[in-house]
């Protein structure tokens, strides 16, 4: 039997994994998205998908594969593939940070996941990939310092609590576009809040995101480790984090 459409099967295998974002049922999700895929190659959001779950599982190469066939595939990259190229540098940036930390490399991997994310932005102007773009020049700043490049690392850092200050009063940057918008929106300010040293503000409106979120563990981890990131690079800037955030494992727990 030929199925005419793809939207209920993908809505069911999104379901599947963010609800317990657990390997079993991410590995489930993997193949049945191999399967969409074929069965409908030229459906974007198929591809974007897989990456998506490739990428949770730690395949970065995987990942690479597939969007280097939708690279091929469709002319024009979409904002979320684009989004997509630049989750996969920011994987690596992190590996990249692992025991024996290579920081030039990071600080290599972190810039071209930026660039993708500054392309994408100038797509459709969303939030989520210039949230994506200011949190990595945050963590680049944190690198410089490290590598003893204060001078740059100061003018980054002041660079981006200008641009996140800037980012939070635009209203046209804060239009819900997909389904889960509601939870990522909040989650979104809450991470500009933290660029601009707000903590108040930030737990506040992390605290809304979870809220919307409904237990959902895949959200939650995602928020959690965004957290992370931007507490080591604190760290390492030396700058003291206020308030909840800065226990992110109790703050994100499911309760």
């Amino acid at each position: 039997m030929i199925r005419l459409s793809h939207h209920a099967e993908l809505d069911a295998l999104r379901h599947l994994w963010r609800k317990n974002n657990q390997a079993e049922h991410l590995e489930q999700a993997k193949e049945r998205l191999r399967g969409l895929q074929q069965e409908f190659p030229y459906v974007l959001s198929v591809g974007h998908e897989l990456v998506l779950v490739l990428e949770k599982l730690g395949d970065v190469e995987g990942a690479i594969h597939v969007l280097g066939q939708l690279e091929r595939q469709f002319k024009h990259l979409d904002e979320e593939t684009l989004c997509r190229w630049g989750m996969i540098f920011k994987k690596k940036g992190d590996h990249a940070l692992l025991p024996l930390a290579d920081l030039t490399q990071a600080v290599q991997d972190f810039e071209q996941a930026g660039k993708y994310y500054a392309r994408a932005f100038e797509v459709r102007r969303g939030f989520y990939p210039r949230i994506n773009e200011l949190t990595l020049q945050f963590v680049q700043a944190a690198l410089c310092k490290d590598l003893g490049k204060y001078e740059a690392a100061q003018q980054l850092l002041n660079d981006v609590r200008r641009q996140a200050q800037q980012m939070l009063g635009d209203a046209s940057l804060w239009r819900a576009r997909k389904e889960d918008d509601h939870i990522w929106l909040p989650a979104t300010k809450g991470e500009a809040h933290v660029l601009t040293g707000d903590w108040q503000q930030a737990s506040q409106r992390y605290t809304d995101a979870m809220f919307a979120a409904r237990g959902q563990q895949f959200y939650f981890d995602c928020m959690r480790d965004q957290i992370q990131m931007l507490l080591d690079a604190c760290r390492r800037l030396g700058i003291v984090v206020e308030g909840p955030l800065a226990k992110p494992d109790e703050f994100f727990e499911i309760r």
